[in-house]
C-alpha cells in the first residue's frame, strides 16, 4: 500500500506562506511542482512499478518505488524524465488556453518552464542527472558512470556559485548561490 506522507517543515512553512500569498503565486507554484511530481508517478504506474511512499518536503517530493523487482536502466530514464515532460506539456496546455480565452497564464507557464528546466539539468540528485547516470551506468557501468555524474555536478556547482555570487553582491538576490552550494555539498557527500 502506497504511503503519501507531508514533512512537518514543509507544512509549517506551506501555512505560514499561503497566510502571505496575496497574488496565488505560491498556489500556482505548488500546482506546477503537483504536475510534475505526478509525472513521476505516472510514469510508474505505467511500468506498472509499484510506489511504497511519497514525502513531501521543503526540497520536494521524495517517492520511493519498487520493492523486490529492480527497475531497469530504461525505467529509471523514464520515471526520471516524466516529471519534466508533464512540465512542458501543461506549458502547452496553458499557452493554448491563453491564446484561446486571453486569461494571463505567463506566471504558470515561467514556474512549469523554471521547475521543469532546473529539474532536467545534468546534476545528480535532479532527474537529469538521474537519467544521464542511468544512461552513462549502461555504458560504463555504476561505479564510473556516479564518478562521472559526481564531477559533472561539482563543476556545475562550482560555476553556478561563481554567478550566484555575482548575483548575490550586484543584485541582492542569493538564490543561484545557495542552490549551487547545496548541489556541490549534495555531490561532494555521492
Amino acid at each position: 500500500m502506497s504511503k503519501i506522507k507531508v514533512s512537518y517543515p514543509f507544512a509549517v512553512i506551506f501555512a505560514i506562506m499561503i497566510v502571505f500569498d496575496g497574488d496565488n503565486r505560491l498556489v500556482t507554484t505548488m500546482c506546477a511542482a503537483a504536475i510534475h511530481e505526478m509525472g513521476h508517478i505516472f510514469a510508474l504506474i505505467y511500468k506498472k512499478i509499484p510506489f511504497r511512499k511519497v514525502t513531501i518536503g521543503i526540497t520536494g517530493a521524495n517517492i520511493i518505488y519498487g520493492n523486490d523487482r529492480l527497475t531497469s536502466y530504461n525505467d529509471d530514464i523514464c520515471i526520471a524524465l516524466m516529471g519534466s515532460i508533464f512540465n512542458l506539456i501543461a506549458i502547452i496546455i496553458a499557452f493554448v488556453t491563453e491564446t484561446m480565452t486571453g486569461v494571463d497564464t505567463s506566471f504558470f507557464i515561467g514556474t512549469n518552464a523554471l521547475l521543469g528546466g532546473f529539474n532536467f539539468l545534468p546534476i545528480m540528485p535532479l532527474d537529469g542527472g538521474r537519467a544521464i547516470n542511468s544512461l552513462m551506468s549502461m555504458k560504463f557501468g555504476v561505479v564510473e558512470a556516479e564518478h562521472i555524474m559526481r564531477i559533472t555536478g561539482i563543476c556545475i556547482a562550482v560555476f553556478g556559485a561563481v554567478i550566484g555570487l555575482f548575483l548575490a553582491v550586484r543584485k541582492g538576490n542569493f538564490t543561484l548561490f545557495l542552490v549551487s552550494v547545496a548541489i556541490f555539498l549534495k555531490n561532494m557527500s555521492i
